[in-house]
């Protein structure tokens, strides 16, 4: 994404940024309740690394949100732009309640429970299945 080759400044700063916190959250892992107190490229400590991690993920997802909602829309396409908008708000709905979660379980979570990783499973849906409507492998002659 963050080397996405478009004549659109707004599509270039968006998918640079998009990527650039893709690569942050890979950099920096989040909590490992297993006894491991330096975690990742850095070796940062557990919860510093956490506490990126979550932040990069959140602005991520937010970045790719954002393309979705307000840059894959542009086409002429009627039923794609509802797809489109279909999961955008899913993934919206969804940082909502990772941030929600976050709030109401702390920061950094220091324990073994996985509901984050089901809330990032929509989000990852949400997008992934945008992208293949975009690319054409879903609904190519509409």
């Amino acid at each position: 994404m963050m080397i996405y080759k478009t004549s659109h400044l707004k599509d270039k700063i968006i998918n640079f940024f998009g990527g650039f916190f893709g690569v942050c959250t890979s950099i920096f892992p989040c909590y490992n309740p297993y006894g491991i107190e330096k975690v990742g490229i850095f070796q940062l400590p557990n919860t510093v690394s956490d506490t990126i991690h979550s932040f990069c993920a959140i602005a991520m997802f937010f970045f790719l949100t954002f393309n979705i909602a307000f840059l894959f829309t542009k086409g002429k396409s009627k039923f794609k732009n509802i797809v489109y908008m279909i999961c955008a708000f899913v993934m919206g709905i969804s940082i909502i309640l990772y941030l929600i979660y976050n709030i109401v379980m702390g920061f950094p979570r220091t324990n073994k429970d996985f509901s984050v990783y089901v809330i990032e499973s929509f989000l990852i849906f949400g997008f992934s299945f945008a992208w293949l409507v975009k690319g054409k492998l879903f609904f190519p002659t509409r």
